[in-house]
């Protein structure tokens, strides 16, 4: 890198490939887990690369999330393309934080860059952290603790008790060791300076790049993601650019995507192949294939929740859809766990009666199903949770409505509800 660093990098080629293009996928996970991957990739006729983040597994330096992803992504591209077997054109892949990276390499607007192909991750950091001002907690808490290394003889407190801890500032500590970005981005809730580095979102419209948005309805990242297809698509400065822009809606979570089953749901007749569409993608805009080119190429994909069929549309959401209001409704007693709350879609005709309720810190009505994964946001039924609330309740009355006019609303379903060559290097300044 830049300042000498150098990061464990992995390299896949066909023993018959003197020269093509190249796919990388930067990653903190261990950039050995992707062999499968490189030589997929490497049968198809491309040059796969995995390469170890700063300061992760065989890598030097040190590991700050996101902090050198944008610089790092730039060195190793440019890297990449002067290196004879590399024939100047290089896509990138993955998801979430590999996602990210992505985006991060793309503002820097390295030479040879071609395509990429982000799968449920962000362009503002600030924005999917925080939701209306409230922190996802338990989301950022997990992560950083997974990704920090310990300090020597430290042991990891119980996390349910360790995040009623206050103030923020001392919840790592509440954890069991130092975790400084920790710190950083709970004393930090408004959107501010602090995440400007973190904030893409302004840049991608400058950006002359194919990409594949490939996300689940349930995936914490869904808002992010979406609105940077909407972005590219219809910001995007550059006429080409906005045509060459493709969104991908499954009915998965983050830990679930390229998976038939999600949670207590089985999707197996109606799996897409996000693999396939991810061959098809790289032909088309990091090869120019002709054949590839020569298929049809619907902007979106999505699967249509309930009736369980995929469909095609030229823009999300697609043409000819209307948001739908819905409304709190109560008598007044909707502060007990069998209270009369309801959510209907009729506007109510009257003024009706203030609902209080009391909110206690210390007692936190749980974000999503108390499960062995915190972080899991899958199409769960919701009777264990309604089964642990103790203050206001509302109770969906909602009759389906005409499958011709039913809006396809995201997270929303039925309540049944050749001989390849490895070889290792480290890239350096």
């Amino acid at each position: 890198m830049r300042d000498g660093v150098k990061l464990a990098t992995d390299l896949y080629r066909g023993d018959a490939v003197k020269q093509a293009p190249v796919i990388l996928m930067r990653t903190p996970h261990d950039r050995t887990k992707q062999k499968g991957t490189g030589e997929y990739w490497a049968k198809a006729g491309s040059i796969f690369i995995a390469q170890d983040g700063r300061g992760t597994q065989d890598s030097q330096g040190v590991m700050a999330p996101y902090n050198n992803e944008g610089q790092d992504g730039y060195d190793t591209i440019e890297w990449i393309t002067h290196q004879k077997w590399c024939n100047g054109r290089v896509g990138m892949i993955g998801g979430s934080y590999v996602g990210a990276v992505q985006w991060q390499a793309a503002v820097e607007n390295p030479p040879g860059l071609a395509v990429i192909a982000p799968q449920a991750t962000w362009s503002s950091f600030y924005r999917n952290l925080y939701l209306g001002g409230s922190v996802r907690l338990t989301l950022i808490s997990n992560w950083i603790a997974g990704n920090t290394a310990k300090s020597p003889g430290a042991k990891a407190n119980e996390m349910g008790q360790a995040l009623m801890r206050l103030p923020f500032s001392d919840l790592d500590e509440a954890i069991g060791w130092p975790m400084p970005w920790l710190d950083a981005y709970l004393t930090h809730p408004e959107p501010n300076g602090f995440w400007t580095r973190l904030d893409l979102t302004p840049r991608l419209p400058e950006l002359k790049l194919p990409a594949l948005h490939v996300l689940g309805y349930h995936d914490f990242f869904s808002r992010e993601s979406v609105d940077n297809f909407t972005i590219m698509q219809k910001q995007a400065h550059d006429p080409e650019t906005r045509k060459k822009q493709r969104l991908v809606l499954r009915p998965s979570d983050h830990r679930t995507i390229g998976k038939s089953k999600v949670a207590e749901i089985d999707f197996s007749p109606t799996a897409l192949d996000v693999g396939a569409i991810q061959l098809d993608w790289f032909d088309r805009h990091l090869k120019h294939d002709a054949v590839a080119n020569s298929k049809p190429f619907p902007p979106v994909r999505y699967f249509s929740m309930g009736d369980n069929v995929w469909r095609d549309a030229d823009t999300w959401p697609p043409e000819g859809f209307q948001s739908t209001s819905f409304y709190l409704q109560s008598d007044g007693k909707a502060n007990t766990r069998k209270g009369s709350g309801r959510l209907t879609r009729d506007a109510p005709n009257n003024e009706q009666p203030a609902v209080t309720v009391r909110a206690d810190p210390s007692e936190p009505v749980p974000a999503c199903p108390v499960r062995k994964h915190a972080r899991s946001r899958q199409p769960f039924g919701g009777l264990s949770i309604r089964g642990l609330l103790k203050t206001a309740t509302m109770c969906s009355t909602i009759a389906p409505s005409n499958s011709h006019n039913r809006s396809h609303s995201p997270g929303i379903s039925k309540p049944s509800c050749s001989s390849v060559r490895i070889r290792r290097m480290r890239i350096g300044s």
